[in-house]
């Protein structure tokens, strides 16, 4: 079964499923509501996205792997410590598109992160994290009008920056502890060209891509001048 790795190949999926969030408001969902202390293999993590993704009602099979592996893509970033890459509109697409979509996956963090498994009040947040979730607040607010530019590419650039190492702050203060660190950095497939965003495979998926990746190492060495 094929998932989608990138922005336009997840709305066609989501839209398939009858799921009418952007796929930039449910990238933000799921990343807050980890950050916020809920663990993927939990059933009340199962019942919040259902709730808050479609309306309690029970996903398609593909929505769900999606879903699954998009899920254990952003606990790999966040163990890893390396920053979020978030999924986006790709550069191709127009500056008012790309910054509404930002914006939306701001939204989406917000209210995961406000679901908070330990429900701890936002007074009681570091007061790095206390000021990220002002500034996402207030960009929420924010006009999603923009014209395509040097101008609009740096601010972007700015804002998506700022969001991943804040969501990185919100996880290490919130939901850290929960994970551990032994499998942190596993390969996980990043597509970038066309917003793309890290997903970890599934197994099946994973045998599948290491065969292909020992077809292309026999090709090449195969391809190989031999040494005198």
């Amino acid at each position: 079964m094929q998932i989608a790795l990138n922005y336009n190949d997840s709305l066609e999926l989501l839209r398939g499923a009858g799921i009418y969030g952007s796929p930039a408001d449910v990238y933000g969902l799921l990343m807050g509501l980890i950050a916020g202390g809920y663990r993927e293999d939990g059933r009340d993590f199962e019942e919040l996205t259902l709730n808050l993704i479609n309306d309690g009602e029970p996903m398609p099979r593909n929505a769900r792997t999606w879903q699954r592996e998009t899920v254990s893509g952003i606990i790999e970033q966040y163990l890893s410590g390396e920053g979020m890459h978030l999924l986006l509109p790709g550069d191709g697409s127009r500056a008012s598109e790309r910054a509404a979509a930002l914006i939306e996956l701001a939204h989406g963090f917000i209210t995961g992160f406000s679901l908070r498994k330990n429900k701890k009040k936002d007074s009681e947040l570091s007061r790095e994290a206390r000021e990220f979730i002002g500034d996402l607040s207030e960009y929420c607010r924010a006009s999603s009008e923009a014209e395509d530019g040097e101008e609009f590419e740096e601010t972007f650039v700015i804002l998506a920056d700022h969001l991943s190492s804040g969501a990185q702050i919100c996880f290490e203060e919130c939901a850290g502890s929960l994970y551990p660190r032994d499998h942190a950095g596993e390969d996980f497939v990043l597509e970038d060209d066309d917003g793309g965003a890290p997903v970890k495979l599934s197994q099946e998926r994973e045998n599948v891509h290491n065969m292909e990746e020992a077809g292309w190492e026999r090709k090449t060495r195969m391809a190989a001048p031999e040494k005198e």
